[in-house]
């Protein structure tokens, strides 16, 4: 499995620099559409990153394992990032929905795999996996039109 980092002030960086740009937008309105046009291109590079945090933690290996019993503890921080970086993102409508219940998803496997409860960790460990594929597609579809 790759290993995941905390993201320990992303979100707090992210935010600073939309404000930032948000106030050059109001400080120089004729830069306004510029300026926008960075705003939306800094969001799209988070999602694109949040895009490969998820594809890196490698939710198939881990349905496979839990699919044989092993709840490795190993599990539990890679989940934890998942969350973590499903949080960094101002999600486009299309995707809030679907970005919501992964992120539930994510935090029942979480607490299945915290609680030791095999079958409900096996349920939802095939159920992120599964939906993990179909968020990666529905996200790519989306910046590739943004």
């Amino acid at each position: 499995m790759s290993a995941l980092y905390a993201f320990s002030g992303v979100k707090e960086e992210s935010k600073r620099f939309l404000d930032a740009v948000r106030n050059l937008e109001t400080k120089y309105p004729n830069m306004r559409d510029d300026l926008s046009k960075v705003e939306k291109s800094f969001q799209n590079v988070i999602l694109r990153f949040i895009i490969q945090i998820l594809d890196s933690a490698n939710f198939h290996e881990m349905d496979e394992e839990i699919s044989k019993g092993n709840l490795d503890p190993r599990f539990v921080p890679i989940v934890r990032n998942a969350i973590d970086a499903l949080d960094l993102a101002a999600w486009p409508e299309s995707l809030q929905k679907d970005a919501t219940s992964l992120r539930e998803d994510f935090t029942g496997l979480q607490a299945a795999l915290i609680n030791k409860k095999g079958v409900e960790a096996t349920l939802l460990s095939h159920k992120v996996h599964e939906a993990e594929h179909k968020f990666h597609e529905q996200s790519h579809e989306w910046l590739s039109h943004s």
